[in-house]
This record gives structure tokens, sequence and C-alpha cells, in this order.
């Protein structure tokens, strides 16, 4: 069945009472932290022809709490309405595979193609991957294989009769959700040694994502102290 965005809503915020988000627009770093200071997940992005933040690591090393869920629906809020988040084009996680899928299945969220813009890129609809089989559950690999072999994938995309690859769609807030998230979003400039940390973080994320381990990080003092203010 599928979800709608304040299903979503309700999962992110299920073990996230007491975490705050603090985004470093800068560094293009996001940290959702407990009050402790303990990473509870973070994301790194990069902007793209100036319409939307792609994510180039994301996740959480507590996994099933809701955590990464909260933390996109922080970014979004972020990055406003002049930026769509979108997901990255390689090597996302399983974790993060499911994730983009709720949000692309939600209903109330806003999502848009990238077909007609400068940020479209067509390599990513050349391959019959994940990314296609979640924006066309019923699109069977023959039926791609025959748009490719007759040079029409891209005008069935232009069509609409294909729709494009995952990494080929931005997502965005409505209102009032945008404003709602927005005011618990904290600005931020990590110092080095905290953005070192959420590096740290994010590269155990994806190592230990097969293992199911956990170790426990936090960001540094500066931040922590925030947390409890």
């Amino acid at each position: 069945m599928k979800k709608t965005l304040d299903d979503i809503i309700k999962t992110a915020r299920a073990n996230t009472a007491h975490a705050a988000c603090f985004w470093d627009k800068q560094a293009r770093l996001g940290v959702l932290i407990e009050r402790d200071g303990t990473i509870l997940a973070a994301m790194d992005y990069h902007i793209e022809k100036g319409i939307q933040a792609r994510v180039q690591q994301s996740g959480s090393l507590q996994g099933r709490k809701g955590y990464g869920y909260c933390l996109y629906l922080y970014a979004m809020a972020a990055l406003g309405s002049e930026l769509m988040l979108s997901p990255d084009t390689t090597g996302l996680t399983r974790s993060a595979l499911r994730l983009w899928e709720r949000l692309f299945e939600a209903d109330g969220i806003c999502r848009r193609s990238l077909y007609d813009t400068q940020a479209y890129r067509p390599c990513m609809d050349e391959v019959y991957d994940e990314g296609v089989i979640m924006t066309n559950p019923s699109l069977l690999d023959e039926e791609w294989q025959a748009y490719e072999a007759l040079g029409q994938l891209h005008e069935g995309i232009a069509s609409g009769d294909v729709q494009p690859h995952l990494a080929n769609w931005g997502f965005t807030l409505p209102e009032p959700y945008q404003s709602e998230f927005a005011k618990r979003v904290r600005p931020i400039n990590f110092t080095d040694l905290q953005k070192r940390v959420i590096y740290n973080y994010l590269t155990c994320v994806f190592q230990l994502e097969k293992t199911g381990y956990m170790i426990p990080m936090q960001l540094p003092k500066r931040a922590q102290t925030n947390v409890t203010e």
C-alpha cells in the first residue's frame, strides 16, 4: 500500500522528538543529532544547474527508526522551494533506494521530472535498473528493450509513456509542511573537526550498510551545546 506524505512524517517523528537538525549551506552538510550529540543521520549534497541539490551521501547507522525520513524532510525544508532534492545517480544503498521509492510513491509530496531542465541526465535513462523499475513499476524489461531497440526511449519519456529514472526527479515539500519543518532547521557553520566527524560517519554508514552494526558517533561539543539550549 502506498504511503502518503503524512504517513512518512509520522514515521519520521516516531523516534525524533528530542532530535535537532543542523544545516550548513556553505559546506552543504546536514545532520540530525540527539541531545547528547549522538549523530542519528547525516547527508552531504552538491547543487546542479542552480535548481537541484543532488544527494551524494546519506544514511543512518541506526536503521528502521525513521531517522533517514526525518533528515530528508528537513533537507527539503532547508533547501526551500528554490532547490529540489534529488537522489544520487550511482552507489545508492538498499536503505536509500527504499527511502527514495517511498518518497516517489507518496501522495502529497511535490515531485517534478527533470526531463525538460538543464539538470536532466540522459545517461540515467539508458540502463534498465532499480531506478527505472521504481518509476515504471508496470514497465517490463522486454518493453523497455523494445523502446531502446527502436530508438524511441527518449521519445517515450518525452510523451510520458515512460517515466524518467529515479535520479531524474526532484522533490520539494508543499506548504504548510515546508514552513513547519523549516522552523526546526538550525543554520550552522560546522568547524573543520565537526565536518570530519560527519564525513567519517557517512563513510561508516556506507561501509557497514550490509553488516547491521551500529557505531555511536557524536558531533563535537559546540553542536551538542546548541542542541540542549
